[in-house]
């Protein structure tokens, strides 16, 4: 059915996600895509990035979105937080060009009318090839919820 393709696609994205986003963690530059078929020691999960009309599905979206040349990540995967819990986020770096000055990290947490219910911001000294120290917040949620969080770099 429609709903069952949606939570596959919404699977695969999130699946390609978390692979992408450890392995830049960890330092890596690039992917190839058949991470994104088979997904990256989660089994294996034989679906292309495209539909059969040619169209991007979520992971072939998230897959751009994870590989540029700045990435913010919130770290350990938590799609649920506790009370106590803390957001950790660190920016990997695949540009290899001097960003001495730095950059402003903007992290919002919005609801799902899409009002900001909090935010933060980090200065980064600079954002050279690699992978920042990790980043903790912990924000304030008012009530359970769904909650969005959202990253913005801005280079100075």
């Amino acid at each position: 059915t429609n709903s069952e393709y949606k939570l596959s696609e919404a699977y695969q994205a999130l699946i390609y996600q978390l692979n992408a986003s450890a392995l830049r963690d960890h330092g890596a530059d690039g992917m190839l895509i058949c991470t994104l078929a088979d997904g990256f020691a989660m089994g294996f999960y034989h679906k292309g990035a495209v539909d059969i009309e040619s169209r991007a599905k979520l992971g072939a979206i998230m897959a751009h979105m994870v590989m540029q040349k700045y990435y913010p990540n919130g770290m350990d995967g938590d799609l649920v937080f506790g009370p106590g819990d803390k957001l950790k986020i660190r920016v990997s770096s695949i540009s290899r060009v001097d960003t001495t000055k730095g950059a402003t990290l903007s992290v919002s947490v919005r609801n799902e009318a899409h009002e900001e219910i909090a935010h933060r911001e980090f200065n980064l000294s600079s954002l050279d090839f690699g992978v920042t120290e990790p980043l903790e917040w912990q924000p304030h949620f008012p009530k359970q919820g769904f909650y969005f969080i959202e990253y913005t770099l801005r280079s100075r």
